[in-house]
């Protein structure tokens, strides 16, 4: 099942060099609300973030036809993320929208794969129409998908890849509908399923699951170092990127301008200060510290 994207925040991220236990913990303090999706040939996982909270996980191995939610598949996830070559891709969504990307993958399949070639989508419609379907219409090539969100039998709103929540147009579906390269699937939701989420973060051992990262070894020393406290800020979040996985760009944006308010905007002493302030792992905030340039230590 393909799952669905949201607004695209860091993709091509290699998952293995992430540092994931910190990366979870760090997107639960931060209220995150999003996905990440790991893919490495027939094998791709979801893990689903709702304001700070891991609502639901899916692990899916399309060639051994397996798929698994919730707790079983983070377990599944974790081994996936330590594997070379696992490609991990970070996604905004909105909370409303986490929620219904959570009922969609954990929907009831009514039709799944069928090219446009091959059946008519009017006729798919009718039948939505017909049984009163309450779930999704998902339509998607390789490139492309859009989501028709129904209820009672009648379209609601829509998501195209690429949103971070649903919209009221449906011209990006008609569209797709339109092409015979095009497949569709229908998934039947339980309204039910959208309430009383589990939030995974406090019923596993993420940091026991994703495993202790080890530090990155520190860059070679600069050959010379300005007199003056300066930096190269892209250097300077590339490490900090090291300290603490894929959503630095946020945290490091954030810091950025916390210091260029304050007082001591023109010291960037007091920005590596908050950097250090939010990586938690001892052994990465040493590394973060070694890899600076000697004045900014």
């Amino acid at each position: 099942m393909r799952f669905p994207l949201g607004k695209p925040y860091k993709t091509g991220v290699s998952a293995q060099k992430s540092n994931l236990a910190n990366a979870l913990k760090l997107l639960e303090k931060r209220k995150f609300s999003g996905s990440l999706c790991f893919e490495q040939a027939s094998v791709s996982g979801l893990i689903l973030f709702r304001d700070g909270e891991l609502i639901e996980a899916v692990y899916e191995d399309e060639r051994d036809k397996l798929r698994e939610l919730g707790e079983v598949a983070l377990a599944k996830i974790a081994v996936l993320s330590k594997q070379a070559g696992t490609r991990l891709d970070v996604y905004l969504l909105s909370p409303e929208f986490a929620d219904k990307v959570r009922s969609v993958v954990g929907g009831q399949p009514v039709l799944l794969g069928q090219h446009l070639a091959v059946v008519c989508f009017d006729k798919v419609m009718e039948k939505v129409g017909e049984f009163e379907l309450t779930g999704c219409v998902r339509l998607y090539t390789d490139e492309m998908a859009s989501l028709i969100f129904c209820e009672g039998g009648q379209p609601v709103c829509y998501h195209n890849d690429g949103m971070d929540n649903t919209t009221y147009s449906a011209d990006i579906a008609t569209a797709m509908s339109r092409s015979s390269e095009t497949r569709v699937d229908v998934i039947s939701i339980d309204p039910s399923v959208r309430q009383g989420a589990t939030n995974l973060l406090k019923v596993l051992d993420v940091e026991g699951l994703f495993g202790a990262p080890t530090a990155p070894a520190p860059p070679a020393a600069p050959v010379e170092q300005p007199s003056a406290p300066q930096v190269d800020l892209p250097f300077l979040e590339s490490i900090f990127a090291k300290a603490i996985g894929p959503i630095a760009q946020i945290i490091f944006k954030e810091k950025m301008d916390e210091w260029q308010a304050g007082a001591e905007k023109d010291d960037v002493k007091a920005l590596v200060l908050l950097l250090e302030g939010e990586i938690e792992d001892a052994d990465r905030l040493e590394a973060f510290r070694t890899s600076l340039p000697d004045q900014l230590r």
